[in-house]
């Protein structure tokens, strides 16, 4: 079966159970402490048996360890349960629960903390995730495993993957299916910060690491400062859209190694790799498909429509980010150039600049094209007068004056950049605060 077609459900269990036949391999290092297929086998096997007396239920589990997260999905398959892995967990009376169905949670050591009664599951088993939740309570997403297995490959590799991402995130959860699929094995930190998770990669002898373009700059920067060099085989970039000076960075800094772009998302599911170190895609996608997916463009929106996208939102269809005819809305400003679709932007994190539509992305992806800077954000600040003004937090490459740095980006982007595109109010600083999922923290800016 194509690696990119979506697993049968009676194909799941089997495919997952292959890579436990070995009861001494190791699947993971977690937290400097090696796991093996008999351990996971074992946690898995004592999670199903506390369940197997009672009917399929939603079980809700703070999944921040990597051991436990595939534990509790394996032994989500056995007993039919569905697994609702969250990053973050809410007080026992908050309306959460009851609006997830969810009858049980199990802390990041599968101990029951609380129980609430709750309907028994007819359906499949699926994995719920939730999304970012930018803006109040997150959506429960419901995912078939089977699509999440869609474009994963079994086999036996003998890698060493790094997870960078949060366990409970989608993009955490592909990489974690990956290593264990692969038979490779899977290096995982929990509760690191961003700063912290780069330095134990420097140390870690991965041969294939996955993150957010931030977390390859920081990498980078971290890299050339102690002077020490990854033996890299893969790298792979997700969860943000990377520019091409991140990737001609990578590719610098990594000549041996193959670079790939992944274009997924939470609602959508892994929709396809870029693996020609261009930023964007190729513009004959739109009309060709790309991995069973179909793309087009909307008054400037991507939308895909995937054989691997979710279910559903949970109590609530597939509706809301959805066109008419099905077509997931992901929010990416896109537009086409030559042969080449680029990303330019969020939808919703464009910022009114005295009546100009200025995507923080673009500004960003030029800030970053100045020699001397490193790492940027880009963010409005409110006015009375223009509705925002442009601000940019800036790290710096070099040791050069604020003052110099100034003139340098200032002169840079008045080059490249409408005048109300360049930002006005600039802050220096020794790192750009990130979220849990690894990307550019702009909460409360």
């Amino acid at each position: 079966m194509p690696s990119n077609v979506p697993l049968p459900a009676s194909d799941v269990s089997g495919k997952l159970a292959g890579c436990l036949d070995d009861p001494a391999r190791v699947v993971l290092v977690q937290d400097g402490e090696s796991v093996t297929a008999g351990r996971i086998n074992a946690l898995a096997s004592s999670f199903a048996d506390r369940r197997s007396k009672d009917a399929p239920q939603r079980l809700a589990i703070h999944a921040v360890r990597a051991d436990t997260t595939l534990a509790a999905l394996i032994a989500g398959l056995k007993t039919g349960s569905e697994i609702l892995l969250l990053r973050e967990v809410y007080p026992p009376n908050d309306p959460f629960w009851k609006d997830a169905g969810v009858a049980a949670l199990f802390d990041r050591d599968l101990k029951l903390q609380h129980s609430w009664p709750a309907a028994i599951l007819s359906q499949q088993p699926a994995v719920l995730l939730t999304t970012s939740g930018t803006t109040g309570k997150p959506k429960v997403v419901v995912h078939a495993m089977g699509n999440l297995l869609g474009r994963v490959r079994a086999g036996q590799s003998g890698d060493r993957w790094l997870l960078s991402y949060h366990p409970a995130s989608f993009a955490g959860l592909q990489v974690l299916l990956t290593a264990f699929c692969s038979k490779s094995t899977l290096v995982a930190f929990a509760g690191l910060s961003a700063a912290e998770l780069v330095t134990r990669t420097l140390t870690s002898d991965v041969t294939h690491v996955s993150g957010t373009p931030t977390f390859w700059r920081a990498l980078l920067l971290s890299q050339s400062t102690q002077g020490k060099r990854l033996p890299l085989r893969q790298i792979t970039i997700g969860g943000e859209a990377v520019d091409q000076s991140t990737l001609d960075a990578l590719s610098g800094a990594f000549p041996d190694s193959r670079i790939i772009h992944i274009y997924a998302s939470t609602e959508a599911g892994a929709l396809f790799a870029v693996k020609d170190k261009r930023g964007g895609f190729p513009a004959a996608w739109l009309e060709e498909g790309i991995d069973g997916c179909r793309l087009r463009i909307v008054d400037g929106i991507l939308e895909v429509l995937s054989p691997r996208a979710m279910k559903g939102y949970l109590g609530g269809g597939a509706q809301g980010g959805f066109s008419a005819d099905g077509w997931f809305i992901t929010g990416d400003l896109v537009t086409v150039t030559g042969d080449r679709v680029l990303f330019r932007g969020r939808t919703d994190s464009v910022i009114n600049v005295g009546g100009g539509k200025v995507m923080p992305e673009q500004v960003e992806a030029a800030l970053l094209e100045v020699p001397v800077v490193r790492e940027a954000r880009v963010y409005g600040v409110k006015n009375p007068i223009a509705g925002d003004v442009l601000a940019a937090d800036v790290v710096l490459a070099e040791a050069v004056s604020e003052a110099d740095a100034r003139k340098a980006i200032f002169s840079a982007l008045s080059a490249r950049l409408e005048p109300y595109k360049v930002p006005r109010i600039y802050r220096f600083m020794e790192k750009i605060p990130v979220n849990e999922t690894g990307k550019k923290s702009r909460a409360g800016l």
